[in-house]
């Protein structure tokens, strides 16, 4: 029996956060195959993160970028987001937009599906202009 040293979910045993760190290092590494090459980098790779999440960034001189797909711990169930945001910073404003591509999928959708959606949310990234993110995304103050 597989023991993790603590486990930062309650709804998870270690030997199932294991198998599924594993499955999500595979699609890490599929996601890692089409985004590198543009640009993006893993922020913390799953295989050495405290949580179940695949996270990619971009930083631009004009944006900045995050997507991923990230476990939800509120359900009972494993399931998994499929997120995205691109933003920009101008003086001590940051400006956002959010879109979840899917939002509690199970496992087995994410792996069938990591292709046609990565494909769709850099679609979706490439389509929104710093006028969609004024009219349709949030802003606040960063702090100093």
């Amino acid at each position: 029996m597989t023991k993790l040293y603590y486990n930062i979910y309650s709804n998870i045993s270690d030997e199932n956060f294991i198998r599924v760190r594993e499955r999500l290092s595979a699609i890490e590494s599929e996601m890692a195959k089409v985004l590198v090459p543009l640009g993006w980098r893993m922020h913390t790779p799953v295989a050495e993160n405290d949580a179940l999440i695949v996270d990619f960034v971009r930083h631009r001189p004009d944006f900045d970028g995050n997507l991923g797909i990230a476990f939800n711990e509120e359900s009972q169930q494993e399931l998994f987001t499929f997120y995205l945001t691109k933003g920009y910073d101008q003086g001590k404003v940051r400006s956002t937009i959010r879109k979840f591509i899917f939002e509690d999928k199970e496992l087995p959708f994410v792996e069938e599906n990591v292709g046609r959606l990565l494909a769709s949310a850099l679609e979706t990234y490439g389509a929104w202009s710093k006028e969609d993110i004024d009219k349709r995304g949030t802003s606040f103050e960063m702090p100093s």
